[in-house]
């Protein structure tokens, strides 16, 4: 069997699959969650994914924002379908970005069963050095307060067994 005989009967195949479940099944909403692929460093290029998931039927339109403006159709990639064990789908949508402090991202999605499109909100939260210092200064505040108190404790046991205690 040659490959160019193979391939219409493939997508054939593929439509009246899809085309059962669609009649068959009821339309489903989607739910979708943003992150990032990895830990978050200002000005170092990094990608958010937007998981698209347990929708039917397949076709979804998924958008993206950087501080309420659309993004270019270059940063953004989609890839294919996939099936669930319930017969629903979920499909990933990647926006490569350089994170600025401040910036907010936003992935929308329109669906057949959505009224109107379902979007996910995602800030750039970068950990600096100056919450690193804050937090450094707060735990060495407790844990002085919490020897101080150890402290003042044992010498005023060791006052009563020495019977330097006063008394009234």
């Amino acid at each position: 069997m040659n490959s160019g005989a193979f391939s219409p009967l493939v997508q054939f195949v593929w439509t009246g699959v899809n085309t059962v479940l669609t009649r068959e099944r009821p339309t489903e909403a989607p739910t979708s969650h943003i992150y990032s692929q990895r830990e978050v460093e200002l000005g170092d290029p990094n990608t958010l994914i937007c998981r698209v998931s347990d929708f039917h039927p397949t076709s979804v339109d998924v958008t993206w924002t950087r501080n309420e403006q659309p993004v270019g159709e270059g940063t953004v990639s989609l890839n294919q379908y996939y099936s669930n064990e319930n017969f629903s789908f979920r499909i990933f949508s990647y926006l490569s970005i350089t994170p600025q402090e401040g910036d907010i991202y936003s992935c929308s999605v329109g669906h057949v069963s959505l009224q109107e499109p379902l979007t996910r909100i995602w800030e750039v939260e970068v950990h600096t050095d100056h919450q690193t210092v804050e937090t450094a200064v707060c735990v060495g505040g407790v844990t002085l307060g919490v020897v101080g108190v150890a402290t003042g404790l044992w010498f005023i046991k060791k006052a009563k067994r020495s019977g330097w205690a006063l008394r009234t």
